[in-house]
């Protein structure tokens, strides 16, 4: 489009949403101090409150992190492990046949397995890394005024 490339179209969008997003939850972040100060004056007790509150333990952190960190294990093992144990990772490719003559287009798709050694990735994890690292620089980029 326009002859910019893929990845930066793809990382300026997420960029975009990165800072969408931290504007919103910065919106989300002042109408819950407002009502925290209304509540506060009124003098109200907030029994849900308390409720999540008791809910957000130590345990409860750890366990997240945990589930993070076997995911991430996991997904390192797929990518590596070939390349550790020496196996071969089939990958499905095309082979085009035939030729091409101005307009006209004489030429066929065949697909064939082909056999490949070391680490092989994915074609949209680029883009996948590109969008998280837009995603955060989209998020650190707006800043909070007081």
């Amino acid at each position: 489009m326009f002859g910019i490339p893929l990845e930066i179209i793809s990382m300026l969008l997420s960029t975009i949403l990165g800072g969408f997003m931290k504007m919103k939850a910065m919106q989300q972040q002042d109408n819950a101090e407002r009502d925290k100060l209304m509540l506060a004056r009124l003098k109200a007790t907030d029994k849900s409150r308390d409720r999540a509150r008791a809910m957000q333990t130590p345990n409860a952190n750890w366990a997240r992190k945990f589930i993070v960190i076997c995911l991430m294990i996991m997904a390192g093992f797929i990518l590596i492990a070939p390349m550790l144990f020496n196996a071969p990772t089939n990958v499905l490719s095309e082979d085009i046949h035939g030729f091409k003559i101005w307009f006209l287009d004489f030429t066929w798709a065949e697909p064939v397995w082909v056999q490949l050694q070391g680490v092989v990735t994915p074609e949209w994890l680029p883009y996948a890394i590109l969008n998280v690292l837009g995603f955060y620089f989209g998020t650190g980029a707006v800043n909070r005024r007081m």
